[in-house]
């Protein structure tokens, strides 16, 4: 560097201190806008073909919300084109068993499940049957509550002090709305299947 830059430089710190600041606020501005923008539009979602995914909800005078499951079954039989559908409903569970009690969040979903998102298990077959008591976990839960134990589908367990069995575990990129560790299968009550207006997400 020039002897005269140099002296520039070093006779007012204070303004070169200034100086840097706003130029490190200003990547870090740049760099955290990208990683929005990377991770919203850029990045496509962990599904297979997400351009055909789509999310409906039940528009109200009071609020936006997602579909009852009644309006849910009147959805799929009066619409044939729809390939597969499912209905999300969010809560929390009790786990139990030699690893402790521990609380999570599940998604309990109906119709045809999480075979609406084309993703295959990293271990285990996705449920068929929604009458049975076979479970899904996520990758986290796997890693984290059963330290990644390779014997893990067929596996029983207490959930909510309920006998299930884990059928599959899911990729560790794989998620729907909220960060759930369990997802299990919704038989509609008589009363839910009588359930019209806003109420859930569903996904088609």
């Amino acid at each position: 560097m020039p002897a005269h830059l140099w002296r520039n430089l070093t006779r007012d710190k204070s303004s070169n201190l200034v100086a840097i600041a706003v130029l490190a606020l200003g990547i870090a501005s740049v760099t955290a806008m990208f990683s929005v923008v990377n991770a919203v539009i850029l990045r496509p979602l962990p599904y297979a073909e997400p351009n055909q995914l789509y999310e409906l909800r039940a528009a109200s005078s009071t609020r936006d919300s997602g579909i009852a499951a009644g309006d849910f079954e009147t959805l799929r039989a009066a619409a044939p084109a729809i390939i597969a559908a499912t209905l999300i409903t969010p809560g929390a569970v009790t786990l139990t068993g030699p690893e402790g009690a521990e609380n999570v969040f599940v998604e309990r979903l109906a119709g045809d499940a999480l075979h609406v998102y084309r993703v295959s298990p990293q271990l285990g077959q996705l449920p068929r049957d929604a009458s049975e008591q076979r479970i899904v976990i996520s990758h986290r839960l796997w890693k984290k509550r059963y330290a990644g134990a390779a014997d893990i589908i067929g596996r029983s367990i207490d959930v909510n002090g309920e006998p299930a069995t884990i059928a599959a575990v899911m990729p560790a990129n794989f998620s729907i709305g909220r960060r759930a560790d369990l997802w299990t299968a919704w038989q509609f009550t008589h009363q839910e299947r009588s359930a019209h207006g806003p109420a859930t997400s569903a996904f088609i």
